[in-house]
């Protein structure tokens, strides 16, 4: 794969190049459905960004990445709005050399990956949670510049604690944060924002 230039890929040639490095971070589409690859060393999850990163943390993502090796970064959409043709490819390659073009990839409310092609970061942005993992070096790094990112999980539980008086279901929340940081972290978490 030429990696200085902007791809879209069709879904044999994603399967072929990208669908190996994804499954080393996520191995479900379902962002609640214990979405991570057990081998993943960090988990976590980050709040607010529904459907694509935005600064700080996507310039520092890209930063890190291109520190640990990365060329650019693979985009993946989950909720694919044309289901119905699968000819659409909704699957791209980016170059860091064209990252600006990542933004515009993401209409509308749909569930997608951003990733490395090396496996060491992914991301899964989706409506009920945003998750990121991969490689603790790469995430020691990424802490370094931003680290509210391990905070960011305390505001999306008040975001749906408030979700909750409106009537909304959480019953879910506490198998994701199990999934995501383990029964022990998990407890003291919850119990920390009072769920």
């Amino acid at each position: 794969m030429n990696e200085e230039s902007f791809k879209i890929l069709p879904a044999d040639v994603f399967n072929e190049i990208g669908k190996s490095a994804l499954n080393k971070i996520f191995i479900c589409e379902d962002s609640l459905d214990k979405p991570f690859n057990p081998l993943v060393e960090y988990r976590g999850i980050i709040y607010e960004y529904p459907w694509v990163i935005t600064p700080p943390l996507r310039d520092i993502i890209f930063k890190v990445a291109q520190l640990m090796g990365d060329k650019g970064f693979f985009v993946s959409i989950i909720t694919n709005p044309y289901q119905e043709d699968p000819k659409n490819d909704y699957r791209w390659y980016i170059p860091f050399s064209e990252k600006w073009r990542y933004p515009d990839l993401i209409w509308g409310p749909l569930a997608n990956y951003v990733f490395s092609p090396t496996g060491k970061w992914g991301i899964m942005l989706d409506f009920e949670v945003s998750l990121i993992g991969g490689d603790m070096n790469f995430f020691r790094l990424v802490n370094n510049d931003f680290p509210i990112i391990e905070s960011q999980v305390y505001d999306y539980l008040l975001f749906w604690k408030e979700e909750e008086k409106q009537g909304h279901p959480i019953n879910w929340i506490p198998s994701l944060l199990q999934h995501v940081y383990g029964e022990k972290k998990a407890t003291i978490i919850l119990q920390e924002v009072g769920l």
